[in-house]
């Protein structure tokens, strides 16, 4: 598999699925009631259409996962991972932390990613083994090695979800936040992987909800190809933009 191929197919497809998610908050229609606050919208069912038509044309053995179509199955060796639109909550909020992931794994093994976030107009992109990019410019990880002026962000304990430690996460919390310069918050755990990426902030952590596999990879791709200290089958999720501050924060919590 040629994957700078792949690589750009991924790009231009989340690009205009962007376009899509765009033009579709000005007509937002909620099509699946999940839970009081989790729902699925016109843009979420025509955008995951408009991804599994692309890709089943020009990769037609390839199965594919979808977080609302489930599993489309053709050839165990190469599969699709894609959410259309992974923040559902702030989209039709009209808040800008929403992206189009779509990750290929090869035998389980993510090798594309490319996370397109519309409202900023940021596309955040890997191949394995050849870097990770952000509008095709290399990533750039934070220079910051000390704790007390780094940047936290934490995906904040969730009671209506699954969540493993509620009480204790707060209060470990609370000790990384008395060590940092300032804790912040981020509910997508491949948007906020990118924000690492691009040196925003110096960590990401997530300690009482794990999140879906959908939802880890493809920020995971391009957080191990930008030189993010992370591990993907250890949780807690911790992930650093160097192994100093990765382990001083593993000690604190």
């Amino acid at each position: 598999m040629d994957l700078l191929t792949l690589r750009k197919f991924a790009e231009d497809l989340t690009r205009n699925t962007g376009q899509i998610l765009l033009e579709h908050q000005k007509n937002l229609k909620i099509v699946k009631q999940k839970d009081i606050r989790d729902v699925a919208t016109n843009a979420d069912i025509d955008s995951e259409k408009f991804i599994i038509d692309k890709i089943q044309k020009s990769y037609p053995d390839h199965s594919i996962f979808s977080e609302e179509k489930g599993e489309i199955i053709k050839n165990p060796k190469y599969k699709w991972i894609i959410d259309p639109l992974d923040g559902t909550k702030a989209y039709i909020r009209n808040l800008p932390n929403y992206s189009c992931n779509i990750c290929l794994t090869e035998k389980e093994i993510p090798i594309v990613s490319v996370v397109y976030c519309p409202a900023f107009g940021k596309i955040y992109s890997a191949a394995g083994g050849l870097g990770a990019f952000i509008n095709g410019l290399p990533a750039q990880l934070s220079g910051i090695t000390d704790l007390s002026k780094s940047y936290v962000y934490f995906y904040l304990p969730t009671k209506n979800r699954k969540v493993i430690n509620y009480d204790d996460s707060w209060k470990k919390i609370k000790l990384v936040a008395d060590k940092v310069y300032r804790v912040e918050s981020e509910a997508s755990v491949s948007l906020a992987l990118c924000f690492l990426c691009d040196g925003a902030m110096e960590a990401y952590i997530n300690l009482s909800n794990p999140p879906h596999r959908h939802d880890f990879l493809p920020g995971y791709l391009i957080a191990k190809e930008a030189g993010v200290i992370i591990d993907s089958k250890k949780y807690p999720v911790v992930a650093c933009n160097n192994q100093k501050i990765y382990n001083e924060l593993n000690n604190i919590i």
